[in-house]
């Protein structure tokens, strides 16, 4: 569990710690490893203890996408353990790998229908194709990383959620696009209306 559980109006749950990705820029799986998931029952555990229905439930990890491939569990089956317990509880979620929008498409689109996100981050860090292969992020169904296969991946649920739930949501982060893949963005990478850029 974390050091502080509260934070501006959420209860904040660490859910698993490192990662099973190779980025070529990041050092999460050097200082922490492979991921290592927490049970859901411990998990609900913590949502119990410190429960308050007036905040948000924050899901916290390194990469909230590959919690569960451990411990012969999921991600989805997790958020829907919580939505069956905590139904009328508004999750944020944190670190999504785009990698896993790709593997797990339909999954995504159907959990995305099913509950209702106020925020959830998804770190593609550039909308150059150039500094995406350089950094080994994300792979769509060709086996390229393209920023565009990005934006599809970005797309799909939140369209999805957008149609079960509105436009109440104000979630998906994503970095755009320099003419030289370096700088700062000029263009994000997802333009609709309901991306948060933190």
């Amino acid at each position: 569990m974390l050091d502080s559980t509260t934070y501006e109006g959420k209860i904040l749950v660490e859910i698993c710690r490192g990662c099973t990705s190779n980025c070529s820029y990041c050092v999460i799986k050097r200082a922490k490893g492979k991921i290592h998931s927490r049970p859901i029952n411990d998990i609900i555990s913590d949502i119990e203890k410190i429960y308050d229905p007036s905040k948000r439930l924050f899901l916290v990890g390194d990469d909230c996408s590959s919690y569960g491939a451990d411990i012969k569990s999921n991600f989805f089956n997790l958020l829907y353990e919580i939505n069956k317990r905590y139904p009328d509880l508004s999750i944020d979620i944190d670190a999504i790998n785009p990698e896993w929008l790709e593997r797990c498409s339909e999954d995504y689109i159907e959990l995305f229908k099913n509950i209702k996100f106020d925020f959830a981050t998804i770190p593609v860090q550039s909308g150059s194709d150039k500094i995406l292969d350089l950094m080994k992020k994300v792979k769509d169904e060709t086996g390229e990383i393209t920023a565009e296969g990005c934006d599809q991946g970005l797309r799909k649920p939140q369209n999805a959620h957008h149609e079960s739930h509105g436009s109440q949501s104000k979630y998906f982060s994503g970095y755009g696009k320099s003419e030289n893949g370096h700088g700062p963005p000029t263009k994000p990478i997802n333009d609709g209306k309901k991306v948060k850029f933190p």
